[in-house]
């Protein structure tokens, strides 16, 4: 291979690098902030594009988006911050931390601050048992709409729970199924049968050599038998 075809190799293949440099490179706040919507109506052009963009980053999107979250008390944009949270892929370690930590800091003031009724519903489409046992603390909140959805956060999260738990019991039960059958006797012989043998009867069960020595041995007194009887 010449020198240029190596040259030509070698740009290709750090441009395959620095192509998974970007996409793994933590967005800064000011890029995930220019990707949420920001009209009234979020259909501006290429506002939606961008937005679907920002679910694509996901984790890498993460710890730019609850630095905003904490900021904003816009109602929207935390709505669509917690649409990302929900909607796109990635460890859910550190949006759900975030969530928690604004709902302790504004939870006992609602209705009056902006976004909180849709933290709440964010921890119950991606939260677990620590998250249910978090939400209960806000069963007694005053105000009727944000106390029903935290309600309906916590039956979110414990019909998840559940449904994970079936799982779990099907895929543990048809383990053991399989391992059940593997262990059972080849087909068509069942455990404790014998080896029949040659005038029909069954013998006991034991050894192939021992079977066939005495099925020998019974051959072997019949034909003395015949031989004598003539």
């Amino acid at each position: 291979m010449g020198f240029m075809g190596m040259l030509i190799i070698s740009g290709i293949v750090g441009l395959g690098f620095d192509a998974v440099a970007v996409e793994k490179r933590l967005l800064t706040r000011e890029e995930a902030v220019r990707m949420l919507p920001y009209s009234d109506e979020g259909n501006d052009p290429g506002e939606y594009e961008a937005f679907l963009k920002l679910f694509d980053y996901g984790e890498a999107a993460y710890p730019a988006l609850v630095e905003e979250l904490f900021d904003t008390r816009a109602s929207m944009r935390i709505y669509n911050i917690v649409n990302v949270f929900t909607g796109s892929k990635g460890d859910k370690s550190l949006p759900l931390d975030g969530l928690m930590r604004f709902a302790e800091r504004h939870g006992r003031d609602s209705p009056s601050f902006p976004g909180i009724e849709a933290v709440f519903r964010g921890l119950g489409q991606i939260g677990s048992e620590k998250e249910k046992e978090f939400l209960r603390q806000y069963l007694d909140l005053e105000d009727t709409l944000v106390r029903h959805t935290v309600e309906d956060s916590i039956k979110l999260i414990e019909k998840r729970l559940e449904t994970l738990k079936r799982e779990a019991l099907r895929t543990e039960r048809r383990e053991r199924d399989s391992g059940h059958r593997q262990g059972q006797a080849a087909p068509g012989q069942r455990a404790g049968d014998g080896a029949s043998g040659a005038f029909g009867f069954t013998l006991p069960r034991m050894p192939i050599g021992i079977s066939m020595c005495l099925i020998l041995a019974i051959v072997a007194a019949g034909g003395i038998l015949f031989f004598k009887r003539r």
